[in-house]
């Protein structure tokens, strides 16, 4: 099936993604302030580490979220190839 003669499906798909990127955005948050601070607590370095690599991937979570987020909103109805294309943009 061609996504753009079935805009709904494809906004749905992109809403659903952008929620699933919150759920792991918030999660990495998590994990990366229980590593540094059981890392600052227990003087392990490694630990440390860990939890600033977690708070990268952070960051990368909100790159993805905010594409999708901005890839499902309907700012241009009559260009439906604009939509998909800022969703593409933050998964490359």
């Amino acid at each position: 099936m061609n996504s753009a003669s079935h805009p709904q499906p494809v906004a749905n798909n992109l809403q659903t993604g952008a929620r699933l990127a919150l759920i792991g955005l918030i999660i990495n948050i998590a994990f990366a302030i229980i590593k540094i601070a059981g890392g600052v607590l227990g003087n392990a370095y490694a630990l440390i580490a860990d939890g600033i690599e977690s708070t990268l991937d952070v960051a990368g979570s909100i790159v993805i979220w905010g594409g999708l987020r901005f890839g499902s909103t309907n700012h241009r109805a009559q260009d439906r190839h604009n939509r998909g294309a800022s969703a593409r943009l933050s998964l490359d």
